[in-house]
């Protein structure tokens, strides 16, 4: 039970408590985490994106899928994987003032239009997306079609949600 506290631990604070003799002395890190689950996952998330399959299991062809992949995974392309991760981390990202006013006036506006169709938590989630969206493009800016794919990938997830039985949808407020 310690190693998944450990693995919430970073997940939520990024820190891990090591136990020394006489005490615990907390480490701080920057993991990114990524959790694969075919049910409920034991460990905190913030966001829940369910997968949509394109072809049913019956259809795909689960030996010659993988075997593609494989052979994809060549260690000179995790390398290329690795270098654009490393570049688009190292992005300083910053908001122009014209496309802060487009966000903020978009969230108003939406507001305006239906109170509950966007909480603050889900501004805050948008903002988060629309920054990893941009940098995952190589840009150091938001653009305001940015904006708005961003807010069609948030739609498009909660839609998803929607679509799961109540057991298995995501009990967080992100």
């Amino acid at each position: 039970m310690s190693n998944i506290k450990a693995l919430a631990d970073i997940i939520k604070w990024q820190r891990v408590d090591y136990d020394f003799q006489w005490h615990p002395i907390p480490v701080y890190s920057d993991v990114n985490v990524l959790i694969l689950s075919e049910g409920e996952s034991l460990l905190p998330k913030d966001v829940h994106v369910p997968l949509s399959a394109s072809t049913s299991l019956e259809d795909l062809d689960v030996a010659t899928h993988f075997s593609k992949l494989d052979s994809r995974l060549t260690g000179q392309n995790l390398n290329k994987l690795r270098s654009y991760i490393s570049a688009c981390r190292l992005i300083t990202y910053s908001v122009a003032d014209e496309t802060q006013k487009f966000i903020q006036d978009d969230f108003v506006e939406t507001r305006q239009v239906d109170p509950n169709s966007m909480s603050v938590e889900d501004f805050q989630t948008l903002l988060g997306l629309v920054r990893l969206l941009c940098l995952s493009h190589g840009q150091a800016s938001p653009t305001e079609g940015m904006w708005c794919a961003a807010k069609v990938m948030e739609e498009t997830r909660k839609a998803r949600e929607a679509e799961l039985p109540s057991s298995s949808r995501s009990t967080n407020p992100l």
